[in-house]
């Protein structure tokens, strides 16, 4: 492990003191500086690095192997040199100031890299707001169909109920066929053993007239039906249609998802890379 020093608690001072106390092989044992509130004072206290307002007392500490001059005055310099034990190496201030601009480098380097960082979380929680909200899109959908569902179950249910009517007044036609054929031949007998043409054939004709009154009555009905069949033809046809825009809107959902995965795939990785190059900096 190295113990180093340093005179100079200004800007310069403050950026080299971050660089050294994140490396664990540097011990740190004190900055000197004339004014206490300087950047790099406060920061060394803050990190629990002693200070000292006299950069004499700093050379006096036991074990200081560097000391750097970030002062950049030849009177502190020559003073260093005068003063520091002879094993010291001293880091002049063209030297220093060179590691001051590649800590500030590092610096802007980091703070980018947090910014962006920062964004990219925003854009996390944004993406995690709209992935919640998918399964809301998704449960509107679900109700839809259920209630369209219903509506074209009863629909159907109907229409089953229109044709069981519809058959039931066929077969009523049916019968009264057959019963006008059968009055008609029971008339034929009737005026072939009497001998009265006329008055058979009277009695035939008012009961085809009646028959004729019930049939008539039917085709009516049979109209009601096939018109009621027609409205629910066309309810069922309107589900289907609202089942079709919700298909849409399925397909739409799932796209939102597939879309807001790949971009969390996206963030994933950039965070990753971005995570990498802070480790590579430290």
């Amino acid at each position: 492990m190295i113990t180093v020093g340093i005179v100079g608690g200004g800007k310069g001072g403050a950026s080299i003191l971050r660089v050294f106390q994140s490396i664990q092989d540097v011990r740190l044992v004190g900055i000197a500086d004339v004014n206490i509130n300087a950047m790099g004072m406060q920061f060394a206290s803050e990190i629990g690095v002693p200070v000292y307002t006299d950069f004499t007392e700093l050379l006096k500490q036991p074990g200081l192997e560097v000391i750097i001059d970030v002062t950049g005055s030849e009177i502190v310099r020559d003073k260093i040199i005068e003063d520091k034990p002879k094993e010291c190496l001293l880091v002049e201030p063209k030297v220093a100031r060179l590691m001051w601009f590649l800590a500030e480098q590092k610096d802007r380097m980091l703070s980018e890299i947090n910014d962006q960082a920062q964004e990219l979380a925003g854009i996390g929680r944004q993406l995690s707001t709209a992935v919640e909200q998918v399964p809301d899109i998704i449960n509107e959908v679900s109700d839809f169909i259920k209630r369209y569902g219903e509506t074209l179950y009863t629909s159907v249910t109907e229409v089953k109920k229109h044709l069981n009517d519809t058959g039931e007044v066929l077969d009523f036609t049916r019968k009264v066929a057959d019963q006008t054929k059968l009055l008609g031949i029971n008339a034929a007998i009737e005026a072939a053993r009497a001998g009265e043409f006329g008055r058979g054939f009277g009695v035939v004709s008012e009961e085809v007239r009646k028959l004729a009154e019930h049939s008539a009555t039917s085709v009516k009905n049979i109209a009601t039906i096939m018109k009621n069949l027609e409205h629910s033809v066309g309810s069922i046809i309107y589900s289907i249609e609202e089942n079709n825009k919700l298909t849409e809107k399925q397909v739409s959902a799932a796209q939102q998802v597939a879309y807001a995965v790949s971009q969390l795939g996206r963030l994933a990785d950039d965070m990753n890379e971005f995570s990498r190059k802070l480790a590579a900096m430290q």
